[in-house]
């Protein structure tokens, strides 16, 4: 589900593809309106996983150590926990 939402962002605007890639990764920017005083933020340089995971929790934050695996976003404290 969250997959179909980021696409519906892409095609909205709210999320741009920046067509540059680090670490072999897509870059976007994420525009996000704050509601109570209407300022638009553009957080740049943004991986999907970021975004994803702010569709998720409705708070952006910079991890690239994200991963979105099966279906469901991995943090890196969760792949060390099987080892």
């Amino acid at each position: 589900m969250l997959k179909l939402f980021f696409t519906y962002l892409i095609g909205t605007g709210i999320v741009v593809p920046m067509n540059e890639k680090n670490d072999d990764r897509e870059l976007y920017v994420l525009y996000v309106i704050k509601k109570e005083t209407s300022e638009v933020f553009a957080y740049e340089n943004a991986y999907e996983e970021e975004i994803l995971e702010y569709i998720d929790t409705n708070t952006f934050e910079y991890n690239e150590a994200i991963r979105y695996i099966d279906g469901k976003l991995v943090y890196p404290e969760d792949l060390t926990k099987n080892k």
